[in-house]
């Protein structure tokens, strides 16, 4: 863990000295990812900095009210940039931009995931903050920065979005000390900000998927794991975008009668499938050792791997890892 308040003043002098900056969230963004990234987006052009914004994959629609989301891009830069501030990413391959980064660039890393491969010449990494916004709020506020309304309203979103509307085990009591601080200081649709990232608005055709993806649950042999797959002709079946998926891990964790779910995608377009593990303070399954054994990591109950092979290939090996180390 690094988030003592030299490290925030280290990473405020990077963002000083650089002219031209890429903040960059991970593939398939949420609404942590997205929040940090407008946060500091909407703090760049209050300083009138020159910033791009990238994610590898469309952000999801239902976050597109937040302050500077449609300067969200998915193809990068033309020009080479001078610092990469990279948010909320757990492993450095999720950002999609390894090849692409200048040798003479900065990096600025913030991120509540576990240690994994996080890199940068200022890394500032706590895996017990609620979110990356709750550290990328510590950042404005160590480094006694103005914070906005809109700045407010992104954090908050992340927030949110992290903790499940403060349901999940990694809200604390500093999670609410924010909340209410944000509240009483600042001017921003909150109720909406709830609505959104609780319901995000499903039509018809996505509430068909799901229950398509859905009715594929199936259970391992030892009823340790439900599981269940995704795939880029279940979009095409119903005329959807990738990001309608969003939310649907959250379902499926939500059953009782085992340790921890798993849902497949296999609609990515680099070949790999990419698996989410989710359990619950309850279930109580170290899901990120499992990720571990394939490459991957997150947190103790939300982790995730990336497997090139078929949905019966992936699956198979995750049946076996558990038969060994069960």
């Amino acid at each position: 863990m690094n988030n003592s308040k030299d490290i925030f003043i280290k990473a405020e002098e990077l963002i000083d000295q650089s002219k031209i900056i890429l903040i960059a969230g991970h593939k398939d963004p949420d609404g942590d990812s997205v929040g940090s990234m407008l946060a500091m987006a909407n703090y760049l052009k209050s300083r009138k900095k020159d910033y791009y914004l990238y994610t590898y994959d469309k952000p999801p629609n239902y976050l597109s009210f937040l302050p500077l989301f449609e300067e969200i891009k998915t193809t990068l830069p033309k020009k080479e940039f001078d610092l990469l501030i990279a948010l909320d990413y757990g492993n450095f391959y999720r950002l999609k931009i390894s090849d692409f980064i200048p040798s003479a660039a900065k990096i600025l890393s913030i991120d509540h995931h576990e240690f994994s491969d996080q890199k940068g010449d200022v890394v500032i990494l706590n895996p017990s903050a609620d979110s990356t916004c709750q550290m990328v709020y510590s950042f404005f506020k160590e480094n006694k920065i103005t914070i906005s309304d809109k700045i407010a309203e992104c954090i908050f979103c992340g927030i949110m979005a992290d903790t499940g509307v403060c349901q999940y085990q990694n809200t604390e009591i500093q999670t609410f000390e924010s909340i209410v601080a944000l509240l009483q200081s600042y001017q921003f649709d909150w109720k909406r900000i709830i609505r959104e990232t609780t319901y995000c608005k499903r039509t018809i055709n996505t509430m068909k998927l799901w229950a398509r993806i859905l009715d594929r649950l199936e259970r391992d042999d030892k009823s340790i794991m439900a599981y269940t797959y995704i795939t880029r002709q279940d979009f095409k079946d119903f005329k959807l975008p990738y990001d309608q998926a969003s939310g649907l891990t959250d379902l499926i964790k939500t059953a009782t009668d085992v340790k921890f779910v798993m849902l497949l995608k296999n609609y990515f377009e680099d070949g790999f499938i990419e698996v989410s593990m989710r359990s619950d303070d309850q279930k109580d399954y170290d899901t990120a050792k499992l990720a571990a054994l394939f490459g991957g990591g997150g947190h103790k109950y939300a982790s995730g791997f990336k497997m090139q092979g078929t949905i019966d290939e992936v699956i198979k090996k995750v049946k076996d890892a558990l038969k060994k180390h069960t």
